[in-house]
């Protein structure tokens, strides 16, 4: 592994020297909001959801780098490294990447924040998802990926991603000498719509290693006026000690469409069972969604979630604001 790390590191030392094939570019993004629980004490706060810095540079005409600051993290509002690669291309349809970033697990959360159409993930998305990286950082780990493409006819692509982790969230090494696994393969069809399916299996060191799996099957159609998505998530934790592990499940649908240019409206219903052995381990909600946009990227957006149960309604505004 130490001779990996030092491979690396001399391969972007001597990239250095393709000084006029060098492309940067430097982004960033506030992400603010105000939250409004209608409980009897409920809370209701202004906050950030995300403060980030991202740089991206093009080192030559197959490496390039990416990095980014969370600047938004702990109570003390200290930067947090949430994420850096080198990705390397081999050629059109192959490349790898190295470092750390979101692992390909699920559909809802896997693009950028900036392009979520609900302010809050899917019960199923935050539940299953999330807690593969177990040290947080955003569905993100450490680690290396190879990711494929291949185009089966003019305009159907089949793509697939393979990555190795360590499990334990960002910046956060190794606590064993297990590795776990990611895989994800796409279909790529005509008129916007993809398919897919991803899987993992992890190790989770406590007295003993106990094993954990997920699997996530996905469906989309993405246009520019309208989009759909569905997915179901399910996973098993194994519990050790002859206990029945642990399995939660759960799904999410959701549309949106753009009634005029800059104006959109959406709705998504989830479902999720955390199978907590808790009397109330179900639950369900309706979010409605409606948002401006300034551009493609800056926009404003308002969702009205609608929990099923006790649970109160929570209303929630946001504001998108990126700068390239």
């Amino acid at each position: 592994m130490q001779r990996f790390w030092v491979m690396v590191i001399v391969l972007l030392v001597t990239a250095q020297g393709v000084m006029a094939q060098k492309q940067h570019e430097l982004l960033g993004w506030v992400v603010t909001n105000y939250k409004n629980n209608f409980e009897d004490n409920g809370v209701n706060s202004f906050g950030f959801r995300n403060i980030r810095l991202t740089y991206k540079g093009a080192v030559s005409e197959q490496l390039s780098v990416l990095m980014t600051a969370e600047m938004v993290g702990t109570k003390d509002k200290r930067p947090v490294f949430l994420q850096g690669w080198l990705n390397y291309k081999f050629n059109e349809n192959i490349s790898a990447r190295v470092g750390q970033f979101k692992y390909p697990f699920g559909n809802e959360a896997y693009p950028s924040l900036i392009t979520w159409k609900f302010i809050s993930a899917s019960y199923a998305t935050a539940g299953i998802a999330n807690k593969l990286g177990y040290a947080g950082g955003s569905y993100r780990d450490m680690g290396a990926q190879l990711t494929a493409n291949f185009g089966i006819t003019d305009n159907m692509t089949l793509g697939s991603k393979i990555m190795v982790m360590n499990g334990n969230g960002i910046n956060v090494g190794d606590d064993g000498g297990y590795k776990d696994y990611v895989f994800q393969t796409t279909l790529s069809m005509p008129m916007n719509i993809k398919g897919g399916l991803s899987l993992y299996n992890g190790t989770r060191q406590e007295l003993i290693d106990l094993n954990e799996s997920a699997v996530s099957v996905f469906f989309e159609i993405l246009r520019e006026d309208f989009t759909a998505k569905a997915e179901y998530l399910s996973a098993a934790y194994e519990q050790g000690a002859g206990l029945k592990d642990i399995t939660p499940a759960g799904y999410y649908a959701y549309g949106t469409y753009k009634f005029l240019p800059k104006w959109e409206a959406g709705l998504r219903y989830d479902s999720y069972n955390a199978d907590t052995r808790a009397d109330v381990s179900e639950k369900t909600r309706f979010t409605l969604s409606f948002g401006h946009y300034f551009t493609k990227t800056n926009r404003i957006m308002l969702n009205y979630e609608m929990p099923s149960g006790d649970t109160a309604n929570i209303f929630m505004i946001q504001f998108y604001g990126i700068i390239e």
